[in-house]
């Protein structure tokens, strides 16, 4: 069963990764991503308008075309009751999917939630919202790309994804105790962030891809009672 279930999981989140390119992100440099995001962005938020400078000057899809037809569903998952988007869930998207050297990618992405720039952040925030932003985004938000064409396929992409969400905690973890520069303080500075997250898994977990493929690999190690239970 664990074969059929892994070789099932593999499929699905190849079909993911080619969906994830119809977005445009992986033709672009993560720096003018975070660049151009940036420019675009008012208090840490993103309006319709801005989200179509956004598309324009780094043209990629927030809209449904020829090629694919669930974007305007992903960006629907990313947007508020006011119809806006977190600036920090655009960045990590976009930064997870561009091109760029593993050093940068990891830089970018602590400099999103630094908003004080104090080249630190608390365990406690890297853990509850650093990491479960970029897992949330990789798993929910980019999920909407992937078509659910029938009722067996639909129950194949769910049961990946929640096989994900019950790895979570104790991926994101286990990825703390390792990249932690000094385990007496209760924060991880920059330098430790960026330097832990290129040497954990050679710097897989700096791509969407990566980062639900490592939770998938829990999938064996879970406890019994959460392997069994239902999301």
């Amino acid at each position: 069963m664990g074969c059929l279930s892994s070789r099932s999981h593999s499929s699905i989140e190849a079909t993911l990764v080619e969906n994830e390119k119809f977005l445009g992100f992986c033709q672009l440099d993560a720096e003018v991503t975070d660049s151009i995001i940036r420019k675009f962005s008012f208090n840490r938020k993103i309006n319709c308008s801005q989200l179509s400078k956004i598309a324009e000057s780094l043209n990629i899809h927030i809209e449904d075309y020829d090629a694919h037809a669930n974007i305007t569903k992903m960006y629907n998952r990313l947007k508020n009751s006011d119809n806006e988007i977190l600036m920090r869930d655009l960045l990590t998207i976009g930064i997870l999917l561009s091109k760029g050297r593993n050093i940068t990618k990891a830089t970018l992405l602590f400099q999103i939630f630094d908003e004080t720039l104090e080249e630190e952040i608390e365990i406690t925030r890297i853990k509850g919202q650093v990491f479960r932003t970029i897992s949330r985004n990789s798993i929910y938000i980019l999920g909407a790309l992937i078509d659910e064409n029938n009722e067996d396929s639909t129950k194949r992409i769910q049961n990946y994804f929640k096989t994900l969400k019950r790895a979570e905690i104790f991926a994101i973890d286990n990825v703390v105790d390792f990249i932690l520069d000094d385990k007496r303080k209760p924060t991880i500075s920059e330098k430790g962030f960026v330097e832990g997250m290129c040497r954990f898994q050679s710097g897989k977990l700096l791509t969407a891809s990566g980062w639900r493929k490592y939770l998938a690999s829990f999938e064996e190690k879970l406890p019994l009672e959460l392997q069994n239970s239902q999301l």
